[in-house]
């Protein structure tokens, strides 16, 4: 993050730092516009050092007014499909699970921070960058390709195809996956399906998402 470093102000959580009681707390104290994760991620969770929950569906609504930049597993799909209605002015996230080679990290790092780094250097939204972002992720799979780095420039398009940007009039979030989150979409729109999955992660429990999602989360 050197490169927007003089842009913004920047406060970063380091190791074992990144819990959800300190978390809330700068974002209570610090009122900052955007909110940055690279760490573990899930369909419904944001999970913190301690390998629990910084932000679920219970406070989504804390980032409300804020540029969300995920770069984990999954919240894209789920979390993202409800930022908007919870406020959120766009949320940049990944549908799927993230993939990535040892053997090229520097272009991965590149391909990852790109999106965040063009919008608060040139004062943009996410929105505005993310088809430039995936397009550059793209250019750099191709040199990895002829560099005969063939599964890293696999694993990076993937990588791109599966980012989405949600805000206000954008694109459609992927439907549910599941019948009965389809109906209670349906039926009540996109508030009515978070309150919906409000329910069934208290009555699962958020670890026991934990324990089902963890093997394709990272």
């Amino acid at each position: 993050m050197d490169e927007i470093a003089d842009k913004i102000d920047i406060f970063d959580f380091y190791d074992g730092e990144a819990v959800r009681s300190q978390v809330i707390q700068a974002l209570d104290d610090k009122l900052p516009q955007w909110f940055v994760h690279y760490d573990h991620g899930s369909e419904y969770v944001i999970w913190g050092d301690d390998e629990k929950p910084i932000i679920d569906l219970s406070n989504l609504d804390r980032l409300a007014g804020m540029h969300v930049y995920c770069m984990n597993c999954l919240s894209g799909k789920g979390l993202g499909a409800h930022a908007v209605s919870k406020g959120i002015l766009e949320y940049w996230g990944y549908v799927d699970s993230v993939a990535f080679t040892t053997d090229a990290i520097d272009e991965f790092g590149e391909a990852f921070n790109y999106g965040i780094v063009m919008a608060v250097a040139e004062g943009k939204w996410l929105k505005d960058v993310v088809e430039e972002a995936r397009q550059h992720g793209y250019d750099i799979a191709d040199k990895l390709r002829e560099e005969g780095k063939i599964f890293a420039a696999a694993a990076l398009v993937r990588d791109m195809n599966i980012l989405h940007v949600h805000y206000e009039g954008g694109p459609e979030p992927p439907e549910p996956e599941c019948r009965f989150s389809r109906l209670a979409k349906r039926l009540f729109g996109w508030n009515g399906l978070w309150l919906f999955r409000m329910l069934r992660q208290k009555i699962l429990g958020t670890e026991l998402a934990r324990n089902l999602l963890w093997k394709t989360s990272d």
